[in-house]
């Protein structure tokens, strides 16, 4: 692994912080859903949930930017890869703003190197992790609404 272990783990610290921004849309699906009577598809949450922890992090480590004695750069770095993030997700129509490449951004802002596929691959467990709540959900409502009643004898 490169030099930017040490800002690949802060870059983790500083989304793994914002990561409980997904309760609330968790519990909207919940709620939703319910309110339906059916298990509805729980994609548009999960990708609102994974733009507010993207921007929720994104924002935490401007902050966290401007108290350090290179804020202009560390702040013109983080403008700079999220135009980039947003051209490439133009470009492919892929939603990038995700966990993971919050996190990739920032590790990326705060060394000044971009980082390597691999590295880039080592935070995929941050989007994972909010995925699987989504997908329990789906699935625990799926048997506990959607299941046909037993027909009256």
């Amino acid at each position: 692994m490169s030099d930017n272990r040490k800002y690949i783990n802060k870059a983790k610290s500083i989304v793994i912080s914002r990561s409980e921004d997904f309760r609330p849309y968790l519990d909207l699906y919940i709620s939703e859903s319910r309110a339906r009577g059916t298990a509805l598809n729980h994609l548009p949450y999960l990708r609102s949930t994974m733009t507010g922890i993207f921007e929720a992090s994104i924002h935490q480590a401007l902050g966290e930017a401007l108290t350090e004695r290179d804020s202009r750069l560390l702040v013109r770095r983080l403008y700079r890869l999220c135009e980039n993030l947003k051209r490439t997700e133009t470009a492919t129509r892929l939603n990038l703003h995700t966990p993971a490449y919050a996190a990739a951004v920032i590790a990326g802002a705060l060394s000044g190197n971009p980082l390597t596929d691999r590295e880039i691959n080592l935070l995929e467990p941050l989007d994972q992790s909010v995925r699987a709540y989504f997908e329990m959900a789906e699935e625990k409502l799926h048997s506990q609404l959607d299941t046909p009643e037993a027909p009256a004898d």
